[in-house]
């Protein structure tokens, strides 16, 4: 069986629109149709998998119109397909767009073969997205099967399944990867085209796929903010439409950028300072309230204590906590158990180890850390994986340094920084958090007054006042409690 793909014009079409589709047709091995009649005979061709689909030339014509309400009466598949010079938006040439499904490499084993009926004809959609992807960038010009094993040997595969980061894996000195995003993945998209960087997409499948998952290229986006894809799947040729037109939706993207784009922040000045004295005490520190407001009314508070074990820090709340640890050289972070009721999430090196470099110890005001953890998140009933590993990019700067804090009812702290993360290295941009931490107390405030959120400490109590914290471990395995 084959995909069959036919290419519907409108009856109303003129010579001048019919000659576009006619040259993309002849180039890309299309069956080019006015007839309704026609279309339906090709799409009931029994040879046909479940993968053909019907492309639709001008939709709103009234010829078209027809042809839609009997290809949905039929439940054929269609997209619009749009090729005129007149398209708004922004669109990468993107050569080659390679299939997965062609036969000189889809029975090849995908990764390195463990697993033998997985393939990169029916599992390597995401290895050929990066294989169209890498030559885009001028990283290589290996064809899907040379770059299934340059994964392998360079470190990006984990048997046969592609590891986070892969691209940057591979590409070290060429390559930043800045993360995977589930929101706002349109102004992501917008801002990676416009710098000619492909962005790799998880979708869903429509529900006649007998499976639920696969990943396409986002190439570009029309006036509408669209979202034009490449799909490796169809081997006929390359294939462009507006996402949603066949998958129902978008579960993340991966940011990548050329080494090149990532922009420098300017070199601080100043005195070093070493971070240690806010990140760890003697003993546990005293108990607060840490309360949260937005726009001047209280949303609630918890209640924080730093505490040592060892040479592991614990910030606490109530029962909740973040794991840190001070090296010679660096602020460490390991678990955190605060996200949300249901969920902890771990961070580890790329060796599995748990602690992971998340700021420089010895910092001036103005420097930014970059920080590469892989991020795995776990139930705390049954410690099950509710969001495999991820490898995400973080970037800490050590925005100032107070004497005096001011928390809330009048409470004045001592020498405090203040700490902003991004997920981009461009300074300019308005971070997604600044965190305050204070010297022997711990994190004591999050939130700026401008944003109309934060928290602040409202409420200091004196020593033996109340009991120290007791931290849940939930399930969490033995060895990881530091």
């Amino acid at each position: 069986m084959y995909t069959i793909i036919v290419t519907k014009l409108p009856q109303e079409a003129g010579n001048e629109l019919a000659q576009v589709y006619v040259e993309y047709a002849n180039t890309y091995k299309r069956t080019l149709s006015y007839s309704l009649d026609d279309t339906l005979r090709l799409m009931k061709n029994p040879m046909g998998n479940e993968r053909s689909y019907v492309e639709i030339v001008n939709p709103q014509d009234l010829s078209q119109q027809q042809t839609i309400e009997e290809l949905d009466k039929q439940g054929i598949d269609w997209v619009e397909l749009d090729l005129t010079p007149d398209f708004e938006g922004q669109l990468l040439n993107l050569i080659p767009n390679y299939s997965q499904t062609n036969p000189q490499w889809a029975d090849y084993p995908l990764g390195d073969g463990s697993i033998p009926s997985k393939t990169i004809g029916n599992w390597g959609c995401l290895g050929t997205v990066y294989t169209s992807m890498a030559q885009y960038m001028g990283l290589c010009t290996d064809n899907p099967q040379e770059f299934n094993d340059r994964m392998v040997h360079c470190g990006a595969m984990s048997g046969v399944y592609v590891q986070p980061a892969a691209l940057r894996t591979c590409f070290p000195n060429e390559v930043s990867y800045q993360g995977w995003y589930t929101t706002d993945i349109v102004n992501w998209v917008k801002a990676q085209i416009s710098k000619n960087v492909p962005v790799p997409a998880r979708v869903d499948l429509d529900s006649s796929a007998n499976y639920t998952q696969h990943w396409v290229l986002i190439i570009g986006y029309d006036i509408n903010d669209n979202l034009i894809i490449a799909d490796p799947y169809p081997y006929e040729a390359t294939v462009k439409y507006q996402v949603d037109t066949i998958y129902d939706h978008i579960h993340e993207v991966l940011i990548y950028d050329y080494k090149d784009e990532e922009i420098e922040p300017t070199p601080p000045t100043g005195n070093t300072i070493d971070l240690a004295p806010y990140f760890t005490t003697i003993g546990n520190s005293q108990l607060f309230e840490l309360q949260t407001k937005i726009d001047g009314a209280s949303q609630g508070q918890e209640r924080l204590q730093l505490q040592m074990s060892g040479d592991v820090s614990y910030i606490t709340k109530n029962t909740l906590f973040e794991q840190l640890k001070v090296t010679d050289n660096h602020i460490q972070r390991g678990i955190d158990t605060s996200p949300n009721e249901h969920d902890y999430y771990v961070l580890t090196q790329d060796n599995g180890e748990l602690l992971v470099n998340w700021m420089a110890r010895y910092m001036r005001v103005g420097e930014t850390f970059t920080s590469t953890p892989n991020v795995t998140s776990y139930n705390k009933t049954n410690c099950g994986v509710t969001q495999s590993t991820q490898a995400t990019t973080d970037y800490l700067t050590l925005d100032a340094v107070y004497d005096t804090f001011d928390g809330f009812n009048g409470i004045v702290l001592g020498r405090t920084i203040a700490v902003s993360w991004r997920k981009t290295s461009n300074v300019n941009t308005p971070p997604i958090e600044v965190y305050y931490f204070t010297d022997g107390l711990g994190l004591t405030g999050w939130g700026e007054d401008s944003s109309g959120k934060q928290a602040r400490v409202s409420e200091i109590h004196g020593v033996g006042q109340r009991p120290d914290n007791i931290k849940d471990w939930y399930c969490i395995p033995q060895e990881w409690r530091l």
